[in-house]
């Protein structure tokens, strides 16, 4: 079976996809100088793997061939790919494919100069996350609309003090304010309030790729002092 490492290598560079400014997540990678992007299509298999669930997981075949173009996004802790989130490209579909899927999207970012209980940003989505990571080095996704017990575990391992930013919608205030019970009762939990008309970190890239640069840039900054109001205060 094909490593998450290797089947990433078989794809080509998100700047070789027509269209990549317009897309939100192919944009932020390009913009924020992210190199744990690429695309893989239908014909790279055909090319290199002969398309064959002996190099692959069943359901990774199985996922491109119905897309036939997707997104792979790498997880990368000490320099190695634990598993790759394979998005399409036009829905809001994934799939997961490697090993030891309870970590925490960007959790290698806590290899560079992370200290114990220095603040952590939690966020659903693998957008939300990169797109502030040039905000504040220390976010995590969790790749659903909450914490699992294994996340939150890992978590109190590493601080008491967490920003939790979900979605703004009655699931993400659903699992914030269960995780923020849970969190609490050992550490300090804060949130940010987002701005109007604004669901989640993500809509930064949204509209960045929709090139409304004034609405793009003032949404930023509002968030941005958010992060250092808390982070630079407690």
């Amino acid at each position: 079976m094909k490593t998450p490492s290797e089947v990433f290598n078989l794809g080509s560079p998100i700047t070789d996809e027509e269209g990549w400014r317009s897309h939100p997540y192919l944009r932020n990678a390009v913009e924020k100088g992210l190199t744990n992007y690429r695309i893989l299509k239908i014909e790279h298999l055909m090319r290199d793997l002969s398309l064959n669930t002996e190099n692959l997981s069943y359901s990774l075949v199985k996922f491109i061939l119905e897309y036939k173009k997707v997104l792979l996004v790498a997880n990368i802790i000490k320099d190695e790919t634990v598993f790759l989130v394979v998005r399409a490209l036009e829905e809001k579909k994934f799939i997961l494919y490697g090993d030891d899927f309870f970590l925490f999207y960007g959790m290698g970012n806590l290899e560079k100069g992370f200290k114990r209980n220095d603040w952590v940003i939690v966020v659903e989505g693998i957008l939300d996350r990169d797109s502030i990571i040039d905000m504040y080095p220390y976010v995590l996704s969790v790749l659903s609309s909450g914490l699992s017990v294994v996340q939150r575990r890992i978590l109190e391992s590493l601080t008491k003090r967490v920003i939790l930013m979900y979605d703004n919608d009655d699931t993400g205030r659903r699992s914030f304010f269960r995780d923020k019970g849970f969190l609490e009762k050992g550490g300090t939990v804060r949130d940010i309030k987002y701005p109007t008309g604004m669901k989640d970190f993500g809509n930064l890239a949204e509209t960045m790729a929709n090139g409304d640069n004034f609405d793009f840039l003032s949404k930023r900054e509002y968030i941005k002092q958010g992060i250092d109001l808390i982070v630079k205060s407690y």
